[in-house]
């Protein structure tokens, strides 16, 4: 025992298990001493990575080579797991270069679960077939509302933080029926920041946002929340509230030049920020529209105004200027994208105030 073990350890205490010291490769065994007991390795001391630890496993200095410990069953006729050392740069050190595998048995393949090298920790995913299946790495969260787990990064050395990634539990429970959310921190002081806070509806951005490409958004208007007394319903044409500031209520005379845009259900950009005594309301894009045909047929291409109607538009009529057919300027909504040849409904229009 002391011949086999003399060149790997300073010091070794048996109290009461096992120890496989594993041979040439991940997952197979080419000499292998049985320890009934669990042991106590006393480091060699050192003043930092690549001085003497408490116990060298020596790998054949070749490229690809492996040594490392492996798990079994007792019948020890298999591995289980295990952790190894693999040479990818053959020399004397401090010249050569190797990574570390931390592998699971699959059958009859090894595989390999993390992969530790100079360049960091690679996790292998977990495989599975969509969001919500096993991934590469679980970081287990307790199962109460308000806690978090996640990767904090820092400097060397460093208690502190400098930014991470963390989950947050909103509503515990099994999956799938627990809810969380996801936060994007930095450090700024003595004060953890969110950043981006992801949940399952929306992304709320603290600070400006660059953008390099382009913006796609699914829906195709501009809008802007704007404060009102009363909820005003999608697609109605709203104007310029005479009697409160900053406000906007329900179109109700022909022609008004205090039109202000279309309320809007759901914006492809919403600027401002929202409130229940807001409402969205667009000035560009295309909207849907609420329309009365009643006071003429609506073809696309025509002109739309507001209407007597609350909240409707309708056909603009052009007058004569010095002979010449212009439209009431300041009245206009947009332009009809589908025809209404009858009663009222809503229609796309591409608005352009003026």
């Amino acid at each position: 025992m002391r011949t086999l073990l003399g060149n790997l350890v300073r010091t070794v205490v048996a109290i009461g298990c096992g120890l496989w010291i594993a041979g040439a490769g991940i997952g197979s065994v080419s000499a292998q001493s049985t320890v009934v007991s669990p042991m106590d390795i006393n480091g060699g001391g050192g003043g930092g990575i690549g001085a003497p630890p408490g116990l060298s496993i020596r790998v054949p200095n070749t490229l690809g080579q492996f040594n490392g410990f492996r798990f079994s069953t007792t019948a020890g006729d298999g591995p289980l797991a295990g952790f190894s050392g693999e040479v990818v740069a053959p020399g004397s050190y401090p010249n050569s270069a190797g990574r570390a595998h931390l592998w699971v048995q699959d059958g009859s393949t090894t595989r390999s679960i993390a992969v530790f090298s100079k360049f960091g920790v690679q996790v292998i995913g977990g495989g599975g077939s969509g969001l919500g299946f096993p991934s590469g790495l679980t970081l287990n969260v307790p199962n109460a509302a308000g806690q978090y787990n996640g990767l904090r990064f820092s400097t060397l050395g460093s208690d502190g933080g400098l930014a991470g990634l963390h989950a947050e539990v909103v509503s515990p429970g099994a999956f799938p029926s627990s809810q969380g959310r996801m936060h994007v921190w930095v450090q700024n002081g003595g004060a953890m920041n969110d950043v981006i806070v992801i949940s399952p509806t929306d992304v709320a951005i603290a600070g400006n946002v660059s953008v390099s490409g382009n913006i796609a958004a699914k829906y195709q208007d501009v809008a802007e929340w704007v404060p009102t007394v009363k909820k005003i319903s999608p697609a109605t044409v709203v104007i310029i509230d005479p009697s409160r500031d900053n406000h906007v209520l329900p179109a109700s005379t022909p022609y008004d030049q205090r039109v202000a845009g279309v309320i809007s259900e759901r914006p492809g950009v919403l600027l401002g920020e929202g409130g229940d005594d807001q409402v969205k309301v667009a000035h560009s894009g295309r909207v849907k529209v609420k329309v009365d045909a009643s006071y003429g047929s609506i073809a696309a291409g025509d002109l739309l105004v507001s209407s007597a109607t609350p909240g409707y538009a309708m056909r603009s009529e052009p007058v004569k200027v010095a002979d010449v057919p212009m439209h009431r300027p300041g009245t206009l909504i947009g332009k009809a994208l589908e025809p209404l040849a009858d009663g009222q409904g809503e229609i796309l229009v591409l608005l352009l105030l003026q």
